[in-house]
């Protein structure tokens, strides 16, 4: 039997960009970086990797960004679990063998879509926490970042459809945690790092539990889809800040 594998592909900046509100406005390149999920259906294991991508992209993969692009608000309106191989093909111009040839199967389909929306979902904490300013106003900025992306709708609706979707594809679920953990922690620990000049074995502990505290009940709450407490945001924002200035490995070197 030969390997099926999907491809999501989640941007630091998303190559071809199509407004929300037209789809036939030109595409226009917007970035160089692309980090890639790799779903082995047969393994089940997940992998990422990041790649370089010099000067514009050719004719075939603008085509491929401009399906997804439909595709995405296709899923947006309708649901991933709605929308068909069909229904794309007809809302984008192309045939099906046209998306099957780009992304193999409805599978990578949607993989690749869930990594565009989901780009576009946590982008606002790459800009946060920056390395200019003093170390705890980076981590109080990267908390309230955080605390943004994913208790908004958009992010909350990508868990959803994911957790929805164990049972039947569990490599996604492994995919999409993978993304979202290894991205979170390599954006965070960098700057626990600068609050505390822990060694790495005692940063990766500070790290998950400042991101862990940031979360707290509320989130499953959020999932549950019950409305956010923002009195108790803030009080788990602070706790979590505190939990990385105040711990004992603050401003050692290990």
């Amino acid at each position: 039997m030969a390997r099926r594998s999907c491809t999501a592909q989640a941007r630091t900046a998303i190559p071809w960009c199509l407004p929300s509100s037209s789809r036939t406005a030109p595409a226009r390149w917007c970035g160089s970086t692309t980090l890639t999920i790799t779903v082995s259906a047969r393994s089940r294991q997940s992998s990422w990797r990041s790649l370089t991508v010099k000067g514009s992209p050719s004719r075939g993969e603008a085509r491929k960004q401009a399906i997804a692009q439909v595709a995405l608000e296709i899923f947006i309106e309708r649901g991933f679990g709605a929308a068909t191989v069909d229904h794309v093909a007809q809302q984008a111009g192309a045939s099906k063998q046209t998306i099957y040839k780009f992304f193999g199967d409805r599978d990578g389909l949607i993989a690749h879509t869930l990594g565009l929306e989901l780009e576009a979902v946590i982008a606002p904490m790459r800009s946060a926490g920056s390395a200019d300013g003093e170390p705890r106003v980076r981590l109080e900025e990267f908390a309230r970042a955080y605390q943004e992306v994913i208790f908004a709708p958009r992010c909350l609706r990508i868990y959803r459809y994911v957790i929805g979707e164990i049972n039947e594809h569990p490599e996604l679920g492994g995919a999409f945690n993978q993304m979202i953990t290894e991205y979170v922690v390599s954006l965070a620990a960098p700057i626990v790092t600068a609050v505390t000049g822990a060694d790495a074995e005692r940063t990766a502990a500070l790290t998950d539990a400042f991101i862990g505290t940031l979360q707290g009940t509320e989130f499953n709450r959020a999932l549950a889809g019950l409305p956010a407490n923002l009195e108790r945001l803030r009080a788990l924002r602070e706790t979590a800040v505190r939990t990385v200035v105040e711990s004992p490995w603050a401003d050692s070197q290990g």
